[in-house]
């Protein structure tokens, strides 16, 4: 290893530049600890790569990527391995088999003699390494046997004129001299639930060892490099507002430094591709581009994510396409014209416009609440039914107000959307069990008693007023009981639901159930029995929720408000004109 890549931070490292080295594996560490099919999968990995390369690389491609190594060189020239040394040591067992020695290995002990467990380890990765290549590989017509296979290994390990692999080199020394117990640090980061280097880490590593890499004044390349870490960290504070986050990322991986998104974004990263690809791609990159130009790439890229975000209509139809699953790749080539040419916000507002009512069918009248492709469908229109409410709006103070599409997205323990499709009249064909029932009587106690906690229920029901209404609350508290107990009681059960459904909702007529204009957006964590309970009570969780500055979709409110009804009627119902009036709202206001 030339002494001018011991100074180097960030690179990568083919087996053949570790030659002669001595790597240390510290005592802090637990040892080698690879199962049988971790050492498999990557003489596999290695063996499949470089037989789609023919045993050479194409100029430009990226070498096959063994993952980083962290290390930092010890007074004696040895290199402190902190993080990568299963997949160091494994390269290292292979290389034995093969005859080849390259470099060494020295593992650190708290006592004299290595422990019995590291021993089993080592022994067992020797044992597959042998049954790997003692096993002959056929790939299309030709059969490879031991002898060949461990002179190919030769080429793929240690030959960079055929194929090399290599390391991502991350060289933290300059920092563990300032700091001793930084290595030991960075391996707890690193190790304790096994987060390992992300893209963006590597990335900004690269960046700041290689920024201004041709001044030859270091002071104006540490100025260069505290401009380029501020505006990193900027970016980064920026895009950690859940808001802003969930205008722009439309899935639902995480990443621990987002700033990789953009990194992805400009280099085009699928989900087919290998982990550290962004960070391969940047490295290639780097041969023919300055730091400086692809920086400022990544700038543009999120001045234009700002911009969109602090324009009225840009922000909604955006966060709109983003909360329907549109890569943000495709939605920025709508701010282009037919010559790659940035057009004005405000067409490109129209654009977007066209494209979100594009996602939506024009039949509203023909869709089947059952069908999981109508289902997706009518969550689109009553989204973006109220994304279009607010931009469509002529009262100048509605152009401050932002859809949350933060906490629409917000999942559930099971992944599931919170904000989902439920209905506005009651499913009364649908017949409640278990747990069902349970949560809709405590909704209709909290409805009469506006008591939420179960412990004060006989204490709210005594002291309700009218007399009609303390029987029923009894009759429902001691079937709670019951229920509770796992007594059966569904005759006085559906007796207790038929009384109250004639209360609340005596319209026999009412035939719009699973139409789209008796549908709308609702907190299923708010109450889970929404589905069975009452229009009034409904009303009366929203009102209730809205109160306490809960989250409730604007035309969610409007339509509990009926706001949409032409003739208000009795605000304790909700008919079958209510449902035409809310669906012509709906088609005006969408179509």
């Amino acid at each position: 290893m030339t002494e001018e890549f011991k100074q180097k931070k960030l690179a990568f490292a083919s087996i053949n530049q570790l030659t002669g080295e001595t790597f240390i594996i510290p005592d802090y560490q637990r040892g080698y600890r690879w199962q049988p099919t971790q050492v498999e999968q990557l003489l596999n990995d290695l063996w499949e790569f470089a037989h789609s390369h023919q045993f050479a690389l194409a100029a430009g491609q990226s070498p096959y990527c063994l993952q980083p190594i962290v290390v930092s060189q010890r007074e004696n020239g040895h290199w402190e391995v902190i993080d990568g040394q299963q997949r160091l040591t494994t390269i290292w067992l292979i290389l034995d088999y093969i005859d080849e020695s390259v470099y060494n290995i020295t593992f650190e002990t708290r006592n004299e003699q290595p422990s019995n467990m590291d021993t089993y380890y080592r022994e067992m990765a020797k044992k597959v390494i042998k049954k790997w290549f003692t096993t002959s590989k056929q790939v299309g017509n030709s059969l490879y046997n031991e002898k060949i296979l461990k002179r190919k290994f030769v080429d793929i390990l240690t030959d960079p004129e055929l194929y090399s692999a290599h390391f991502i080199w991350y060289n933290v020394t300059d920092e563990v001299k300032k700091n001793s117990s930084l290595a030991i640090d960075i391996f707890d980061r690193l190790n304790i639930g096994k987060i390992g280097l992300t893209n963006a880490e590597l990335i900004k590593a690269l960046f700041m060892t290689f920024i201004d890499d041709k001044t030859t004044s270091e002071a104006h390349k540490q100025l260069t490099q505290i401009r380029l870490g501020t505006e990193w960290d900027e970016i980064e504070k920026k895009l950690q507002q859940p808001l802003f986050w969930s205008f722009v990322y439309p899935k639902e991986k995480k990443y621990s430094t987002r700033i990789e998104y953009l990194f992805d974004i400009v280099t085009k990263k699928t989900e087919d591709d290998e982990d550290k690809y962004t960070f391969n791609e940047y490295v290639r990159r780097l041969k023919s581009r300055s730091v400086e130009s692809m920086w400022k790439e990544i700038k543009q890229l999120f001045q234009q994510m700002e911009d969109w975000y602090m324009h009225p209509e840009c922000f909604h139809y955006v966060g709109y396409l983003t909360a329907c699953g549109w890569p943000f790749q495709e939605i920025l080539n709508l701010h282009l014209d037919d010559n790659k040419q940035p057009l004005p916000k405000d067409q490109v507002a129209k654009k977007l416009l066209t494209e979100c009512k594009k996602t939506v069918s024009d039949d509203l009248d023909r869709m089947d609440f059952y069908t999981r492709t109508s289902h997706e469908n009518m969550r689109r229109i009553l989204l973006l039914f109220n994304v279009l409410t607010i931009t469509s709006s002529k009262d100048k103070s509605q152009h401050f107000t932002r859809f949350p599409f933060d906490e629409y997205r917000e999942k559930d323990d099971k992944g599931k959307c919170i904000w989902d499709i439920e209905h506005i009249h009651s499913q009364t064909d649908k017949k409640m069990v278990g747990n069902d029932r349970i949560d809709w009587i405590k909704t209709m106690i909290m409805y009469f008693t506006g008591e939420l906690k179960e412990d004060n229920y006989e204490e709210a029901i005594a002291a309700l007023p009218e007399a009609e209404e303390k029987e029923t609350c009894h009759a429902l508290y001691t079937l709670l009981g019951r229920l509770l107990k796992g007594e059966k009681v569904e005759t006085e059960f559906d007796a207790v639901y038929k009384k109250l459904r004639e209360k609340c909702e005596n319209d026999e007529s009412f035939k719009y159930v699973h139409s789209l204009g008796n549908l709308t957006l609702l907190d299923k964590w708010t109450n889970r029995s929404y589905q069975n309970a009452f229009f009034p009570v409904k009303r009366t969780i929203i009102i209730n929720n809205a109160k306490k500055g809960r989250f409730i979709p604007l035309c969610t409110q409007n339509v509990f408000m009926k706001a949409y009804s032409k003739h208000l009627g009795t605000l304790t119902e909700w008919k079958n004109q209510d449902c035409k009036d809310y669906l012509a709202e709906i088609k005006r206001v969408i179509l």
